[in-house]
């Protein structure tokens, strides 16, 4: 087998990541008779007479759509069985979390044969995600960033069920119990997880961000959480003035209380300190050059630290 990377366009792709093993991509089932051209596509190098006889000899009729890790030394046994039967090595989906729903519609299928457009409809298929007990605007929260491993081939609705599946394991009794001493339900456990997650570099700082949002819902304040405004506005970037006033149901300088849905896939971190917020009377955060926060209870505490930030900004 070569060492080569090879790229062609559907039907079928070849890569090579690393030493002589090969991992070869079939978008399509095919006829056997069709193997021989597929490998001289690919640059592979075999004699003709021989893989025909094997195929012959082995009563393989067709090759099956999959990914699978050829190695170096792999004889026409092992090749073929592997092929014909659909053999497939599952590989390491990677989720990061944060990221909006329009970002992992985007990343999702490069790990997978589906498309964008059919994980869209995927997520978008209310009776699927009722099966799941999964609100519509509630779904992107619900792919719980980790790295997985998983077969190229796993359907969208696949997917979205293997990550429920995990999600609901993550969830231990205590944090349960607390979001029901608490009233909460998962709706607004993953919408302010979300917002902490858009909000937070640094995971230590979760639960004391949690809690300066909660404090913000309990006295009446609304959220005026930046992140929400990157969501409404579909971008991730500094922020304006202009851009406060932006006019969405999920801007938290325009609407009070949470907003309807998780604006992305928030840690279990993050989860965690939506439920299991610090105790304190902070109100007022701004960001630090460093990624942190400086946490003021007062405005005029809040001012002098914003005024700070500011000067950093102007200086860049």
């Amino acid at each position: 087998w070569t060492s080569r990377t090879w790229r062609l366009n559907a039907p079928v792709a070849i890569s090579v990541p690393s030493g002589n093993d090969t991992v070869i991509f079939v978008y399509d089932s095919f006829e056997i008779d069709e193997l021989d051209d597929f490998l001289d596509s690919l640059g592979f190098k075999y004699n003709t007479d021989e893989l025909l006889w094997a195929s012959d000899l082995f009563g393989y009729r067709s090759v099956r759509a999959g990914r699978y890790l050829i190695p170096a030394q792999s004889g026409y046994r092992g090749f073929l069985t592997k092929l014909a039967r659909g053999q497939q090595d599952a590989g390491q989906v990677r989720i990061i979390p944060g990221h909006f729903k329009e970002e992992l519609l985007k990343e999702l299928p490069e790990q997978f044969r589906f498309t964008n457009e059919e994980l869209q409809e995927a997520l978008s298929d209310t009776d699927f995600l009722d099966s799941l007990g999964v609100k519509p605007a509630d779904v992107v929260g619900y792919l719980h960033p980790d790295t997985y491993s998983m077969y190229w081939t796993t359907s969208p609705r696949g997917l979205i069920q293997r990550l429920k599946t995990e999600f609901d394991k993550k969830l231990t009794e205590e944090l349960l119990a607390e979001m029901e001493t608490r009233n909460l339900g998962m709706s607004q456990v993953l919408t302010m997880a979300s917002i902490i997650q858009g909000e937070a570099i640094y995971s230590d700082e979760m639960p004391r961000i949690s809690g300066l949002y909660w404090n913000r819902i309990r006295i009446g304040m609304p959220l005026q959480a930046d992140p929400t405004v990157s969501y409404a506005l579909g971008a991730k970037r500094r922020l304006f003035y202009s851009d406060y006033s932006t006019d969405h149901p999920y801007n938290t300088y325009k609407i009070r209380g949470l907003p309807p849905g998780p604006i992305n896939n928030p840690s279990y971190k993050a989860i965690e300190a939506a439920v299991f917020p610090e105790r304190h009377d902070y109100i007022y955060m701004v960001a630090t050059p460093q990624g942190r926060h400086i946490f003021s209870k007062s405005y005029q505490e809040h001012q002098k630290a914003a005024r700070e930030w500011r000067r950093y900004l102007n200086s860049r």
